[in-house]
């Protein structure tokens, strides 16, 4: 398998991870504090830190 095949394979397992998740309702998810998770990736303090912890 070329690097090309399995990155284009990989890429299609994390496009059907994506899609299930997406039609089950559990995209995006939380964390523990139901904050989503993409909301709180934007919260990186300036050493790059969670402000989260």
């Amino acid at each position: 398998m070329t690097p090309e095949d399995h990155l284009q394979r990989h890429l299609e397992l994390c496009k059907r991870i994506y899609l299930r998740l997406k039609a089950e309702g559990k995209w995006p998810w939380s964390d523990p504090t139901g904050t989503p998770m993409l909301d709180h990736q934007r919260k990186v303090n300036r050493e790059g830190q969670s402000e989260h912890r």
